[in-house]
């Protein structure tokens, strides 16, 4: 399964995963979501503020002989100005569309936008108190599979009563149905005398309620 730009969908979790190893194994968190992207991040190593840096050292470089200022210095500076960098640019519209984009078909919106704001949330935290990223993003995948979890047991307890809801909703037609292959014509009731149109009025209305009545609690108790 694919998805728009032709790479797999291999789900919310899987991602934050994938991030977390390359991590692992060196990468920083911009260049763990860059190589998810699709694109919208290769804006190459350096950024525009980097060269205005690179610029700046150049320039100082012509004015002092000193070969450390003009070589070491640049060479250290520009690639830590260039990750601290890289996380600015993890924000939540560029995490949603990496996470909308490997999301598997069950995957709402909903849940894409609140993991996307608790990686970049994840993020920051990381950044300002010196936490390792790879333990921060490891709490918004373990508190995302719980949810998953939790929705998934859901759906299962919600399975019979929404089967019933359905069963019920197509019985008054069955009912119907039966009585014409039995002989009892309750069509011709229904719709050739007054007192059947007043019983078909009624029993709309009450069929027009109850199943409203009943879908109505099947949403309260889903929490939505």
């Amino acid at each position: 399964m694919t998805g728009r730009d032709g790479r797999p969908r291999i789900g919310v979790a899987a991602v934050i995963a994938a991030a977390c190893a390359a991590m692992r194994a060196g990468a920083t968190l911009a260049e763990a979501f860059e190589h998810q992207a699709d694109g919208d991040w290769a804006d190459g190593r350096m950024t525009s503020g980097a060269s205005v840096i690179a610029g700046s050292f150049a320039t100082m470089s012509e004015s002092t002989p000193d070969s450390v200022t003009s070589n070491e210095v640049v060479a250290d500076c520009i690639p830590r100005w260039s990750a601290s960098a890289g996380i600015g640019r993890i924000t939540v519209t560029r995490l949603r569309g990496i996470l909308a984009g490997r999301a598997l078909p069950k995957e709402r919106g909903q849940q894409i936008e609140s993991v996307a704001t608790e990686l970049a949330a994840a993020v920051r935290l990381s950044e300002s108190s010196g936490c390792p990223a790879v333990r921060c993003l490891e709490v918004v995948a373990d508190s995302y599979r719980r949810a998953r979890l939790l929705d998934d047991l859901r759906a299962q307890a919600f399975a019979v009563p929404q089967a019933t809801v359905k069963l019920l909703s197509a019985l008054p037609l069955i009912t119907v149905m039966l009585g014409e292959l039995l002989g009892a014509k309750p069509l011709s009731f229904l719709f050739g005398s007054t007192q059947g149109a007043t019983c078909l009025g009624l029993g709309m209305c009450c069929y027009a309620a109850g199943v409203a009545w009943m879908r109505a609690m099947l949403r309260d108790m889903d929490g939505g």
